[in-house]
């Protein structure tokens, strides 16, 4: 019988059941698929250690630990199969002193706190010796070059202990406050070194042989904080204000256009000149001190300039206590108190100079203290001053040792209120207008050794 078209393998694959044409299908395939390196293989591709990785790809098919592309880890095994073992991790040296430096090798795989990357200590067994370390006066060899005591640093004699010293030292074992540092120009004062900050104390704080420090302004605490130089420069209003330790202010010689209010500070603060000093305010119409609930002394100062529409141009005192010692007031004007003006107040000093002050008001006044102040100066001088009365005194009690008034006022003192003055040694011989005079009497001249004046609210003795 002739078939109709020839028989094939094709054919009669299409004949056979589905089932065995699958298998037949993935025979030849080297893969069948998973999820990890073992799944990969193929079952008939050698994995002999079940890395995931051919024994033909693996450098060692008896260890799961090391195949290409693996993580190198410290165990003494070529993890990454690079033919490198451990590569990334550096030798390690026993540190037992614990300064950075090592001299025997250990295990580079353990880590630890007496371990170290750097070899070449040269005793392990003291922290203070190892290579680079700086030299030291100690009888070691701190640097490990085999050297002891090499290559020191000059040491002088610090004795102020203020870091420079001036005497060198050559036995480092000597026993007495010491420093690398020379130049200084005097050992025995902490407060004078090198490069140390200048302030108004009339030494050389910085060792530059200059001691002249014109022009500073330096705010000196109490309390152990360091000094502090003002600022000189500046127009603002120089506020020192509940302060509660005692502080100086000290200006060196020269002419300061700075003006000072001191307000509610418990403790006495002052201010001093260190040669000729004048202090002027920091503007046409301003005075140059004002105190109020403070306690304030000033010394050898020249208040200067000062300009106020009401009172006190040179310096007003509040509910104060104020010490003038060598000040001088100069060139001041106001109304009342052209100088100084003061409302409850204790003033007392030596050597205070009212000079060339002026008021143009009618009963003008170069100096005024009233409500309750005290007054205990001596040697005090009025010249040159120009205005109704030289000084006035209201409801206050004064005492004046060796006064000398050469005003040309029409009254040297004037007494109103319930007020009390006493003279000793007054000077009133170059004065052309009244000596003294009381608001509620006659008009009286002090003229000899012991005179008195008295009426029923005011009293005045001299002696």
């Amino acid at each position: 019988m002739t078939l109709p078209f020839p028989v094939t393998f094709a054919h009669r694959v299409r004949q056979l059941p589905l089932g065995v044409l699958l298998v037949a299908s993935l025979a030849g395939c080297p893969y069948i698929g998973g999820q990890t390196h073992k799944d990969n293989v193929a079952e008939d591709i050698v994995d002999a250690d079940n890395d995931g990785v051919a024994a033909q790809d693996d450098c060692d098919d008896n260890d799961a630990t090391a195949f290409p592309g693996n993580t190198e880890l410290c165990d003494g095994v070529d993890n990454n199969c690079d033919n490198l073992i451990d590569e990334d991790f550096v030798d390690l040296y026993l540190d037992n002193d614990e300064d950075g430096f090592g001299d025997v090798a250990t295990d580079r795989c353990n880590v630890t706190d007496t371990t170290s990357e750097i070899g070449g200590d040269c005793d392990d067994g003291e922290a203070a010796r190892y290579p680079g370390n700086p030299e030291v006066c100690d009888a070691l060899d701190n640097d490990c070059n085999t050297l002891v005591d090499d290559a020191l640093p000059q040491l002088y004699v610090d004795r102020d202990r203020d870091g420079f010293g001036n005497t060198p030292i050559d036995d480092c074992t000597v026993a007495i406050p010491s420093s690398t540092q020379d130049g200084d120009c005097d050992d025995n004062n902490s407060n004078r070194f090198p490069g140390n900050l200048e302030i108004c104390d009339e030494i050389d704080n910085d060792c530059n042989a200059n001691t002249g420090n014109a022009g500073l302004a330096t705010l000196v605490p109490q309390n152990g904080n360091p000094p502090r130089n003002l600022d000189t420069m500046s127009t603002a209003v120089n506020i020192i204000a509940g302060r509660t330790d005692r502080a100086e202010v000290r200006f060196c010689s020269g002419t300061f256009e700075m003006t000072f209010q001191f307000q509610n500070n418990t403790q006495p603060l002052l201010m001093s000149g260190l040669g000729r000093v004048e202090l002027k305010p920091v503007s046409t119409s301003e005075r140059v001190v004002y105190v109020e609930d403070s306690v304030l002394e000033l010394n050898n100062l020249t208040v200067v300039d000062g300009n106020r529409t009401d009172g006190g141009g040179g310096l007003f005192c509040l509910d104060s206590t104020v010490t003038l010692n060598a000040v001088g007031f100069r060139n001041n004007t106001a109304p009342y108190g052209a100088a100084l003006l003061a409302d409850n107040c204790g003033l007392d000093g030596d050597q205070v100079t009212f000079d060339g002050n002026s008021s143009s008001a009618p009963g003008g006044v170069i100096a005024q203290v009233s409500l309750g102040s005290t007054v205990d100066w001596s040697s005090t001088l009025w010249t040159n001053n120009t205005a109704q009365r030289s000084f006035t005194i209201s409801d206050s009690v004064v005492t004046l040792d060796n006064p000398t008034f050469e005003d040309d006022t029409p009254v040297a003192i004037y007494l109103t209120g319930n007020s009390t003055v006493t003279i000793s040694s007054g000077n009133f011989s170059r004065h052309d207008g009244t000596d003294l005079q009381l608001a509620d009497g006659p008009d009286l001249s002090i003229s000899g050794e012991t005179i008195s004046c008295s009426t029923p609210s005011n009293t005045c003795i001299a002696r």
